[in-house]
């Protein structure tokens, strides 16, 4: 109990013990070996060579560590990383161990090359513990885990820096790389159980690219990368601004203390005590930090520190205030900053990051390294100690301007990284013909299609020279309007249209007696456009037989100021009996927007066909009729999902919807409340406020409704009631529903298309694409609600402890929603029935007659209280509905939509060997079978074969039912009486129509059932 509360409060989620505690040993042992190296290499270099050489060594460590890093960038890519990092510490341990035995030479020039030594490592392996912890940690992981990775390090550092003294003057500064070498080994040690364990296998993959292209990748990404390039710049500041720090710092301790074992225990009694409190605040207060400033913010804390250090060495330079100024510097990078800028490159895709991580420490960053070394010496000679500092000041306000500019570039980068997850073929931006225009072949090869033998390239062609604007294409243009086909000429009179070419006019009059009505209603249109007196000709087609070249004609003669004899027309399709004439009506009514028609229009939205309601809400919304809101406004809750879209729509364009559409996003049924949120988006000014309170009311809803699920889903998967199942299923779908809701309302008054974003990443089975929405999310979105909403979509579900599934049930059987109080019911009587069931066949068997008699009085009766017959039982509408439910092609469907179609299925049983349809039979019905088996077989000279069996959750016959075209084949009842539930084919069709993925389901059951017949 105890450890899950330090897991808890140090945020590590339940899985992630063991990646969390072996990362913090490699941080440990390879920081804490950092340390001491660090310590005795600046001891033996500042006494035995130097401090007063410290800025050309700047410049040489820059120069290695670009080389370095170069090619360890190059290795990670192409060489397995696994492999690459367990072979690289020993490495690094050998040259350790060769120069501390060089040492017995006596050459001074040894020194140096230590120096240079140990920094060049502490690059590297500061690189390799960052590229492992991201290899292993998605984006909010890292956010999360960072902190506690660099705590570990710190925690490390700080021993290694405490005994850095005490071992000096006992084993002397030399053999501490003795001890900087042993450590490298464990770390070693420490890196094959990562490997083994928690390295994700994706990452280890080797490249088969060349060298150069490895090294290039890195810079590839980066020059195609806003926040990388910031990035890269600030890493030149950072790095100046770092050795500008350090530099007097150490000038200043060398002049002060004698010898090295002195200046050897001061530096490692002063990174003690530093890293000492860089690890108080990195465990403690650097994720609290990253939760409420956000990771780019918390890189800001550094630069300031950097510019007050340098304001206060201006005004007094001593030992006390440089240690001071390098005391805030170093606890600021290594407890708070340098873990944010390390979590900036989770941005990155995971087989980038590495390359980038390995390309910025090394050319940036040494860049920084090099002119840092260059200021410092042009300073030392030509600059006063004040104006060196006041040089540094400026150097952290540009810094500070960069980081600043991070701020954006970070947002645009997690949204171009989740945008890279999916593939969005025709909502990219549009990049149209233009270009050809210039290009003679393109419109040759355009204008030779219009006389190409196939009909696909002639339209097209056609689609093409209108885009393109070509007037030397009108006369073959002109000629497709004699095309054979209707949508050859369908395409020409657009293409007309778009060149608005007048003197075409005489030949798109002459397709007003075309054989095709979609080609008459374009003429019509076609000529509104060009030539918009011509209302006379239109005598003839005002009575054209089709509906929609009717409404054409009303709506020319409307805009041409034959007003009464449009209306007249429109109120006769208005009028009509049949839907497609009252939709052609009412689309006509939007696009002229009589606003005297508005009676009638309202009268539409109670039609039966949906078509005919979505017509009369677009004409409605367009009319600006004074009672077009209070009749739009029920229509957000209509059956039909596209009749609510429309309504929604027309409703953003009204001045007086907000406070209505407000009203039924609070107190509206959850369907109404999307199509509200919809229509919402046209007043997200006005409607900040209250669409983020309403936003912050849904999140303990979907709390509770994630606990409910939580609590049912400890019931056994294996004998859990069908309902209880679908229950569950539609906590969890009411669940997503509310976060959805609330990301809307945050789409509304933040950045639409990044939300809409983030939502599909959640919905995203990807690890990482799932975390880099919620980063995403968490950086976009409204403070407030994102702190509230975050735990919901990353904490898994969990129940309220000693709460069973039946309680649960009790409490949702008084719930306000019918669906979710109907199941719980029926759930409640399908586990007492089974209860029941247990009690009496141990009752049976009990010693006393009395208990035994109890059972005999329940033994007759069926699980819904009656007598059991000897027949098939029918099923009940809730059985119906519960099986429905279990048929692939019908699983995804809401409630409401499962009703429905239990509503217009008729059940059927069929006895053994009855056939359920014939072969060459013409079919109309799909079968979904309930119960029993049936064959599917075909007739053939040997004898019937049988083609396929059909089980319970199948269907069988829905393409002849959808083509009405005879049978193929026969199907029989196979082994015993079939019960199954019959669906028309127009019943069919319309389910297909309206609810997309039982069609995209379909088509996948019959792809199956064609590569298993193959």
């Amino acid at each position: 109990m105890k450890s899950s509360r330090v897991a808890s409060f140090l945020q590590i989620r339940p899985g992630e013990g063991r990646l969390v505690a072996l990362l913090a040993a490699l941080f440990a042992c390879l920081q804490m070996g950092q340390g001491i190296g660090a310590n005795a290499a600046d001891a033996l270099f500042f006494l035995r060579f130097g401090v007063e050489h410290l800025p050309f060594m700047f410049l040489l460590l820059g120069g290695s560590n670009f080389v370095v890093s170069l090619a360890y960038a190059a290795g990670l890519s192409r060489f397995d990383r696994g492999r690459f990092w367990t072979l690289l510490l020993p490495g690094l341990a050998l040259v350790l161990l060769a120069e501390r035995i060089a040492m017995g030479s006596d050459w001074p020039a040894l020194y140096p090359i230590l120096w240079i030594t140990v920094n060049v490592f502490s690059l590297i392996l500061g690189t390799l513990v960052w590229n492992v912890a991201g290899d292993v940690c998605d984006t909010r992981q890292s956010k999360r885990l960072f902190s506690l990775f660099a705590s570990a390090g710190i925690l490390g550092g700080v021993m290694g820096n405490l005994i850095t003294g005490p071992l000096a003057k006992a084993i002397g500064t030399e053999n501490l790389l003795v001890l900087y070498t042993a450590l490298l080994i464990a770390g070693l040690a420490v890196m094959f159980q990562i490997v083994r364990r928690v390295l994700r296998p994706a990452t280890q993959r080797s490249s088969r690219a060349s060298f150069l292209a490895d090294l290039r990748s890195g810079l590839d990404f980066v020059r195609g990368s806003r926040l990388m390039q910031l990035i890269a710049v600030s890493s030149v500041f950072f790095s100046i601004l770092f050795f500008s720090i350090a530099f007097p710092f150490n000038k200043l301790v060398s002049a002060t203390y004698p010898n090295e074992a002195d200046i050897a225990g001061f530096l490692g009694l002063f990174s003690g005590v530093t890293t000492a409190a860089t690890f108080v605040v990195s465990l403690f207060v650097a994720n609290r930090l990253y939760t409420r400033l956000g990771v780019v913010n918390v890189v800001l804390i550094l630069v300031a520190v950097y510019l007050g250090g340098f304001v206060v060495w201006a005004l007094n330079f001593s030992l006390a205030t440089a240690s001071a100024v390098r005391f805030a510097q170093l606890v600021v990078l290594g407890g708070v900053t340098s873990t944010a800028f390390n979590a900036l490159f989770n941005v990155v895709p995971s087989d980038r990051r590495a390359p980038v991580l390995a390309f910025n420490s090394g050319v940036p960053s040494q860049l920084g390294v090099v002119l840092s070394g260059v200021l410092l010496i042009l300073g030392e000679r030509v600059l006063t100690t004040a104006q060196i500092f006041i040089m540094g000041m400026a150097v952290a306000v540009a810094c500070a301007i960069v980081v600043w500019h991070m701020r954006r570039g970070y947002s645009a980068a997690l949204i171009a990284a989740l945008r890279a997850w999916f593939l969005d073929v025709f909502t990219a931006t549009p990049q149209g013909f233009q270009n050809l225009r210039e290009d003679a072949q393109a419109r040759r090869i355009a204008l030779s299609g219009l006389t190409h033998p196939k009909v696909g390239v002639r339209r097209i062609s056609a689609e093409i020279l209108g885009k393109l604007g070509l007037r030397e294409a009108m006369g073959p243009l002109v000629g497709a309007l004699s095309d054979d086909d209707s949508e050859v000429r369908h395409a020409a009179l657009h293409a007309i249209a778009q060149l608005g070419a007048r003197e075409a006019a005489a030949a798109v009059a002459a397709r007003l007696t075309d054989p095709h009505p979609s080609v008459r209603a374009d003429a019509i249109d076609v000529l509104s456009a060009l030539e918009p007196g011509f209302a006379s000709r239109l005598i003839g087609a005002a009575d054209d037989p089709d509906a929609n070249v009717r409404a054409r004609v009303a709506v020319a003669l409307h805009r041409s100021g034959s007003t009464e004899r449009g209306r007249a027309i429109i109120a006769g399709l208005l009028a009509s009996t049949d839907p497609d004439e009252r939709v052609a009506g009412l689309d006509a009514c939007a696009e002229v927007g009589l606003e005297d028609m508005g009676s009638r229009l309202v009268a539409s939205l109670d039609d039966r066909s949906a078509r005919v309601r979505v017509a009369a809400v677009k004409a409605l919304g367009a009319s600006g009729a004074r009672d077009a809101l209070a009749a739009l406004l029920p229509a957000l809750d209509d059956p039909d999902e596209r009749v609510r879209q429309s309504a929604a729509d027309a409703l953003q364009s009204l001045p007086d919807a907000l406070g209505p559409l407000l009203h039924v996003l609070r107190t509206g049924p959850e369907r109404a409340q999307d199509s509200a949120l919809r229509a919402l988006s046209g007043h997200s000014e006005t409607a900040r406020g209250p669409l983020l309170d309403w936003a912050g009311a849904q999140i303990p809803r979907a709390f509770e409704l994630r606990q409910w699920a939580a609590m049912l889903a400890r019931t056994d998967a294996a004998d859990a009631p069908r309902a209880l199942v679908f229950l569950r299923r539609l906590l969890s779908q009411g669940e997503w529903r509310a976060e959805r809701r609330i990301l809307r309302a945050l789409a509304i008054v933040g950045t639409p298309e990044a939300i809409d974003l983030i939502a599909r990443g959640l919905r995203s089975e990807g690890r990482e694409t799932r975390a880099q929405a919620l980063e995403a999310l968490d950086t976009l979105g409204d403070k407030r609600i994102v702190r509230a909403l975050l735990p919901l979509l990353e904490e898994s579900p969990a129940g309220a402890p000693g709460t069973d599934a039946r309680s649960v049930l009790n409490r949702l059987s008084e719930h306000s929603d019918p669906w979710l109080r109907g199941l719980a019911v029926h759930a409640i009587g399908e586990l007492l029935w089974r209860d029941l069931q247990r009690l009496t066949a141990r009752a049976r068997d009990d010693a006393e007659p009395i208990v035994r008699e109890a059972a005999a009085a329940w033994a007759g009766v069926d699980r819904m209280g009656g007598v059991m017959a000897d027949t098939l039982r029918t099923l009940g509408f809730m059985d119906r509905i519960l099986f429905l439910r279990q048929v692939p092609i019908f699983s995804e469907l809401a409630p409401e939509d499962l009703q429905r179609i239990a509503q217009v299925a008729i059940e059927r049983v069929y006895s053994d060997r009855e056939y359920l349809c014939r072969d060459g039979e013409l079919g109309d019905e799909m079968f979904v079978v309930v119960e029993g088996r049936a064959s599917v077989t075909k007739a053939s000279q040997t004898g019937a074969r049988i083609i396929r069996t059909v089980q319970a959750g199948e269907h069988i016959g829905e393409l002849a039912a959808l083509r009405k075209q005879p049978r193929s084949a026969d199907v029989v009842a196979d082994g015993g009486d079939v019960r199954a539930l019959v669906i028309g084919g127009d019943a069919l069709k319309s389910i297909l129509r309206d609810r997309p993925e039982v069609a995209l389901a379909m088509l996948a059951t019959l792809a199956e059932r064609l590569s298993t017949s193959g």
